[in-house]
């Protein structure tokens, strides 16, 4: 009996589906859960974590993950049901992605009955989830390391991180003019300036939340937070370089925040920005953070989150 809906999945031994599940979150535990039909004493099935080859190759119906898109395996796990022969058991294994992989490559899920010759076991109702994550890079601006705060160095560039234009921003020890908020160092942008980095690929339709600390040096202190989409990874600059121009993404949304704490604090601000449905999920995803107070003035920006449910 289906224990979902109407259809469940028969397959034989050495029977195996697959399907891209997104992209890798590097060293993230995936849960997966399923049923699992006991239609044998021995009915099994094993659950495996695949990443990278060409989601582009994907084929219309049949293929070995391995030889079609060229996928490689990262984990994987049995599950051997113990439920009376003839009924399904939902089950569930938590596989982690490792660090092999990052956000460009592809992550693939594939299932298959093991239970031996003659066997079969059923499927139904497949689910993979992951807690949600950070996805920037350095979002504290804690490297490189200045050290203990009270050194006075600061940098105008700052580790996995891309500043539009030299001298539009400067990495400073949180004893300046604005305290850190997290950690030592804090982000000193002028009016004009931002930083953007990938965040992964796109989930198409999806709201990522967007969180950051806004210090505000001036009266007009504000910025712009933006989701931008495309473009070509492989030609990100070292450090300096604008988002449209050197990497090709396009914009795709985004949104203002003022902070209206007192001149001379910081704000821990958020807002929700949707990815839409002109991009898929070959395609990169960026987040770009400009300093739009007006002529003379800058924001300070601190501990950057992006997550998606």
């Amino acid at each position: 009996v289906a224990p979902d809906r109407v259809a469940t999945l028969k397959m034989w031994h050495g029977g195996a589906l697959w399907q891209q599940i997104g992209n890798v979150s590097p060293n993230t535990d995936y849960d997966i859960t399923l049923f699992v039909g006991r239609g044998f004493d021995t009915s099994a099935v094993q659950v495996e974590l695949w990443a990278g080859g060409d989601p582009a190759l994907l084929p219309d119906s049949f293929g070995i993950i391995g030889n079609t898109v060229g996928a490689t395996l990262i984990g994987g796990d049995s599950l051997t049901p113990t439920i009376k022969v003839g009924q399904s058991e939902l089950m569930g294994l938590s596989l982690n992605t490792g660090d092999n992989f990052g956000p460009q490559d592809a992550l693939w899920i594939r299932i298959e009955s093991i239970g031996g010759d003659g066997t079969a076991a059923w499927v139904d109702n497949v689910m993979v989830t992951i807690p949600p994550q950070n996805l920037t890079m350095n979002p504290s601006l804690e490297s490189p390391d200045w050290g203990p705060a009270g050194t006075g160095q600061w940098a105008d560039n700052v580790d996995d991180w891309i500043i539009n234009v030299q001298g539009n921003a400067y990495l400073e020890d949180g004893t300046w003019e604005i305290v850190a908020p997290d950690g030592v160092a804090t982000l000193k942008i002028w009016n004009g300036g931002a930083l953007w980095q990938q965040i992964g690929n796109v989930s198409p339709n999806t709201d990522y939340d967007v969180s950051l600390f806004v210090g505000r040096g001036h009266d007009g202190s504000a910025v712009q937070v933006e989701l931008w989409a495309g473009g070509d990874p492989s030609v990100v600059p070292d450090s300096f370089g604008i988002i449209g121009d050197t990497v090709g993404a396009t914009l795709i949304g985004g949104a203002s925040l003022t902070p209206t704490i007192e001149v001379g604090q910081s704000e821990l601000m958020s807002l929700t920005l949707n990815t839409g449905a002109n991009f898929e999920p070959q395609d990169a995803l960026w987040v770009r953070i400009e300093s739009i107070g007006g002529d003379g003035t800058a924001a300070w920006v601190d501990n950057v989150t992006v997550t998606a449910p």
